[in-house]
């Protein structure tokens, strides 16, 4: 029909050829969309929100915070960020039907998380040890000896954990933007099409969180796909540096789409193929 194939390609394009998808088809609320998750990827979720990572919506006037968490993605990947201004016009174009989101980390949560763990095993070894004292029996003596040695293994992490908090809470301030991604909605599907990560912080798995708390969304509204849209094509970590990106969402567990790719049709073919050749010349 005159159309011209672009090639069966790997890699990233502006429209990913490749693409992770999540069916959440007979999946009917967030214990069974948790279930569904490799245990490692459940395990981040439960962390992320342990640690006082929340999400939360984001207004028009919010957007350069989204735009500077992508600004630092790229970077670190070598693309080019959008301007500001598109996610701007995005925003106004699509409506209710897209969605920009931002995780934050609340460090005082998270503090207080670490706090409490603390205070409990200080108040368990102050209950063993008046325990210990009026012991009567060597059989409990030694129960009880055993308990204050785990009390004391245990505490250590717990106290780096809380001076961690400390320390975070005092360079950083209460809450902190560690994620942001775009949304678009449709009937059929919801997908994540940009995305952008503060990577000091990965440990606390805030995109995780993000993806999950967007599924358990579409659950809640009838939508049965989710769409973590590109990966490049290439399955094995050898010399392979979009592996992690593709590691990250196969432990959503989900599938692979592969799109036929992209189809040319010159209407101006004389005009098409002296663009053609000065692209060429000029290797661009």
């Amino acid at each position: 029909m005159g159309f011209t194939h672009g090639g069966f390609t790997v890699g990233y394009t502006a429209v990913p050829r490749w693409r992770w998808v999540k069916d959440l088809t007979g999946i009917k609320d967030e214990a069974a969309l948790t279930a569904s998750y490799a245990k490692y990827r459940r395990r981040n979720v439960r962390i992320a929100r342990e640690s006082g990572v929340h999400t939360r919506r984001l207004e028009r006037d919010e957007l350069s915070l989204f735009h500077q968490l992508c600004e630092l993605s790229c970077e670190k990947q070598g693309f080019e960020n959008r301007p500001l201004s598109f996610f701007e016009e995005m925003y106004d174009a699509f409506g209710d039907n897209i969605e920009y989101r931002v995780a934050e980390i609340h460090f005082d949560e998270y503090l207080k998380t670490w706090q409490d763990k603390l205070d409990k095993l200080n108040a368990d070894k102050a209950r063993i040890q008046k325990d210990l004292e009026r012991s009567r029996t060597d059989k409990r003596t030694n129960q009880l000896n055993l308990q204050l040695a785990s009390v004391d293994k245990n505490m250590p992490p717990v106290v780096k954990r809380v001076q961690e908090a400390h320390d975070l809470l005092d360079q950083y301030g209460a809450v902190v933007p560690l994620d942001g991604s775009m949304f678009l909605y449709h009937p059929r599907e919801v997908v994540c099409t940009t995305s952008g990560a503060d990577e000091r912080f990965d440990k606390f798995y805030a995109p995780a969180l993000m993806h999950h708390e967007m599924m358990v969304k579409c659950i809640e509204r009838g939508i049965p796909r989710y769409n973590l849209y590109g990966i490049n094509g290439l399955f094995t970590p050898e010399n392979n540096p979009g592996f992690g990106v593709l590691e990250f969402k196969q432990r959503f567990n989900g599938f692979v789409e592969e799109m036929p790719g992209e189809f040319v049709l010159p209407v101006k073919p004389l005009v098409y193929a002296a663009k053609q050749l000065a692209h060429k010349l000029l290797h661009r």
